[in-house]
C-alpha cells in the first residue's frame, strides 16, 4: 500500500515537473545576457536612436526602459506618449507569449489606414488616441510594436527601422 503512494506521488510530481518545463521551454535553453535594464536611458545620435538590437529615428527627446521582462522589454519617451514594444517571443514562456500575442493580434485586427506606406491603426484610450504599427523580424522572432499620438510619427519610426 505505502509504495502505491510513493509511486503514485513520483509520477505526479514527474508530471508536474514536465509541464513546468513544457510551458516556460527558456529554462532549457542558454539565455544571452540581456540587452536592456530597468531605467536605462538612450539618447538620438544625429537623430537616430540604436536601441542594440535596431535602430530608429523619432522626434523625442530619449527613451527610458519602464519595463524589462524576459523577452518584453518596453521603451517610454520623455514625455510618456510614444512607447516601443520589443517582444523576441523566443525567450518569452508559453503563457506569457500567449497573452501577449493575443493582446498584439487584437490591436493589429482594428480598422487600419495606410501612411507613408505603413499600416497605422487606431488605439482608443481614456487619455486620447495613439496610433499604433509592428514590424516583425522573423529571423530573429522579434516584433517591434510602436504606439504613438501621431500617425506620421509612427509611420516616420517604421519606416527608420533597422534591425542590427
Amino acid at each position: 500500500m505505502k509504495r502505491k503512494v510513493i509511486v503514485a506521488f513520483v509520477v505526479f510530481t514527474v508530471f508536474v515537473c514536465i509541464l513546468y518545463v513544457y510551458n516556460n521551454p527558456i529554462i532549457l535553453t542558454h539565455i544571452e545576457s540581456e540587452k536592456f535594464t530597468e531605467g536605462e536611458v538612450f539618447v538620438p545620435f544625429n537623430g537616430e536612436y540604436d536601441f542594440k538590437t535596431f535602430k530608429l529615428n523619432s522626434s523625442a527627446f530619449n527613451y527610458t526602459v519602464k519595463f524589462a521582462y524576459k523577452g518584453h522589454v518596453q521603451l517610454v519617451d520623455d514625455t510618456g506618449n510614444i512607447t516601443i514594444n520589443v517582444l523576441q517571443w523566443d525567450k518569452i514562456n508559453n503563457i506569457e507569449r500567449f497573452y501577449r500575442k493575443a493582446f498584439i493580434d487584437s490591436e493589429l485586427r482594428k480598422p487600419s489606414w495606410t501612411v507613408d506606406g505603413v499600416n497605422v491603426h487606431e488605439i482608443e484610450f481614456r487619455q486620447g488616441d495613439l496610433y499604433s504599427a509592428a514590424v516583425k523580424d522573423t529571423d530573429r522572432d522579434t516584433w517591434i510594436y510602436i504606439a504613438a499620438p501621431d500617425e506620421a510619427e509612427t509611420a516616420k519610426m517604421i519606416t527608420s527601422l533597422r534591425f542590427d
